[in-house]
């Protein structure tokens, strides 16, 4: 099998095909180093000389680098998003290469996520009053002020932004575009054990007799989840959401039917429990995180990886998507650590080794 020039180590990664119902191309696969002391050992003190390849060990994979710690002798924890096309009989196999002191920084943010994603946002600060979005269209978010809401490290992926329930928010405040013509795809991850019904989000904005968009909002008293579109709204069943632990949501507009939403609650399809829908409004409007758009109901709790796609991702999609995210070992089987023979130094090999073959 093929090495990729100049690196000294590698390791194999199985993606474990266990929840994946169909073949994905161009999956942002998550894949964490938890105080790995083999990469931590060998790796530069800024991880770039991480880099990810196909099962043939050599065609390069496009990464994201979301967090880095260690390296440099110390132990390496990382979360990486790494683009790879996945089989439904098979999952995937790639390499996670590391061990090359000259390397140049190797990641490519935008070019991870497909083309048909509009925001990815994985909730760390660039500054105290703003959110990167990850793809190449620039949708940052900005806060209500500095450290409204603040960025905590206990996130479910890497860090989160923490919402206070009182004024926190986050705003992209040019249109990001949804119509009811449009197919649209809403995800993201979000804990709370609040008592009080609040909303997680609102793409568009009320005035008077009309709902534009989609917004989200929990119902707590009901343990329901609302999506709200124009004057009408459907409400889904999803129980435990309030159990303090974290949960991911997902909602699909297709606007090619009248069924138009379908929601998704940690990777599975929610049952609708009541419903009264209407034609979406075809204005864009802007989109909101931790509040409705008028002020009102605020977000208590943590938010984290949200992203938002112009395709109705199917439910396959979806589910690997939480598993991925979710599962302690996020789908994954790391191999034992190889390194390329010709990186071998006479200094490292047994005593009396060079003299055998002198």
């Amino acid at each position: 099998m093929a090495w990729l020039t100049g690196w000294g180590f590698r390791k194999e990664i199985t993606v474990q095909d266990t929840n994946i119902d169909g073949n994905e191309t161009d999956f942002p696969v998550c894949v964490k180093l938890n105080a790995d002391e083999d990469i931590g050992d060998e790796t530069r003190a800024d991880g770039y000389d991480i880099r990810f390849t196909q099962s043939d060990g050599d065609t390069l994979l496009k990464y994201e680098r979301e967090l880095w710690t260690g390296g440099a002798g110390s132990d390496s924890t990382a979360v990486f998003w790494v683009k790879s096309n996945l089989a439904s009989s098979g999952g995937a196999t790639i390499y996670v290469y590391y061990g090359k002191a000259d390397a140049g920084d190797g990641e490519d943010p935008t070019n991870v996520w497909d083309a048909n994603f509009i925001g990815v946002w994985h909730m760390n600060d660039e500054t105290t009053s703003t959110i990167l979005d990850s793809t190449s269209n620039n949708n940052d978010g900005t806060k209500k002020g500095a450290n409204e809401p603040i960025e905590t490290a206990s996130g479910k992926i890497g860090n989160a932004q923490d919402f206070d329930a009182s004024d926190d928010y986050i705003i992209k405040s040019t249109a990001i575009g949804i119509s009811g013509s449009q197919n649209r795809t809403m995800s993201l991850w979000f804990n709370t054990p609040s008592s009080s019904d609040q909303y997680l989000t609102d793409w568009g904005v009320r005035t008077t007799g009309n709902r534009w968009g989609i917004r989200t909002e929990l119902d707590v008293a009901t343990r329901l989840i609302r999506l709200a579109i124009q004057d009408g709204f459907r409400m889904w069943e999803f129980p435990s959401y309030d159990d303090t632990n974290w949960h991911y949501f997902s909602v699909v507009l297709n606007g090619t039917t009248t069924e138009h939403l379908t929601a998704y609650g940690d990777g599975g399809a929610l049952n609708i429990d009541s419903t009264s829908v209407e034609t979406l409004n075809t204005t864009d409007q802007d989109f909101t995180l931790g509040r409705q758009l008028d002020a009102s109901e605020y977000f208590n709790d943590k938010m984290d990886e949200v992203r938002i796609s112009d395709t109705n991702r199917l439910a396959a999609w979806i589910k690997f998507e939480y598993h991925n995210m979710n599962e302690a070992d996020n789908e994954l089987t790391f191999g034992s650590e190889e390194q390329n023979v010709l990186s071998i130094s006479v200094s490292e090999c047994e005593p009396g080794w060079n003299r055998k073959w002198a």
